[in-house]
């Protein structure tokens, strides 16, 4: 199993849809594919960085695929 610690969203999702940009502190309740709550999550940290300045560590915490920066990108 993949530890997952940090994820990323684009700046654009949330001013379309508009979602206020998530604040330290914050909980956020996971939900399964059928939307029975699995999971409380508390946010850490937040950054806006731009994508081409993601750094690898963030691309190994996201936890997908080989857990590269090229991966992710």
């Amino acid at each position: 199993m993949v530890k997952k610690t940090a994820t990323a969203s684009s700046l654009a999702w949330f001013d379309d849809n508009k979602v206020a940009l998530p604040r330290v502190g914050d909980y956020i309740i996971l939900q399964n594919g059928y939307g029975k709550p699995i999971a409380v999550l508390r946010e850490l940290q937040v950054e806006v960085t731009a994508f081409d300045e993601i750094s690898e560590e963030h691309a190994f915490l996201k936890g997908e695929g080989n857990r590269s920066l090229t991966y992710w990108r």
